[in-house]
């Protein structure tokens, strides 16, 4: 990101209360004059982000994996978990793992003017993977946690 405020981490229960309330940030985004087609939904599942730019006509879709050279206004990452799992059958954990946190770090880089990151807890107590927490602590990120309204 080369403009604008911290990266904000959103954490939520359940993917309906991130669905909502993503929803209403970026109502606010818009209000605030930032036009739909510069900001981009960017998740590896296509379905996660169908689901979000049908809510605002005109909301870029991005897969994570060809964003190189890509840039938006303002990126929206959905539960970001995605990237810290062993996705790839047959590679090892740790080969997969550092290949998902390529593909989160090519997406996050995306962003020229704010990154909105997200994580959905799925309602277990505290859940957030030590990578996210390490991103967390060694650039400062404002964290909001929706889990305790």
């Amino acid at each position: 990101m080369r403009n604008g405020p911290m990266p904000e981490l959103h954490i939520y229960s359940t993917r309906s209360e991130e669905k909502q309330i993503i929803t209403q940030r970026i109502s606010e985004l818009i209000s605030q004059g930032i036009v739909p087609s510069e900001i981009a939904i960017v998740h590896p599942e296509e379905y996660v982000r169908s689901d979000l730019t049908k809510t605002h006509h005109g909301l870029k879709s991005a897969s994570p994996i060809n964003q190189t050279g890509m840039e938006y206004r303002v990126v929206v990452m959905p539960d970001i978990s995605t990237y810290f799992k062993n996705t790839e059958v047959g590679v090892a954990y740790s080969e997969s793992r550092l290949k998902n946190l390529q593909r989160f770090c090519v997406a996050a880089g995306r962003a020229r003017d704010l990154l909105i990151l997200s994580l959905v807890t799925h309602n277990r107590a505290s859940y957030l993977p030590h990578e996210i927490d390490r991103i967390v602590k060694d650039h400062g990120i404002n964290v909001i946690n929706h889990t305790q309204n």
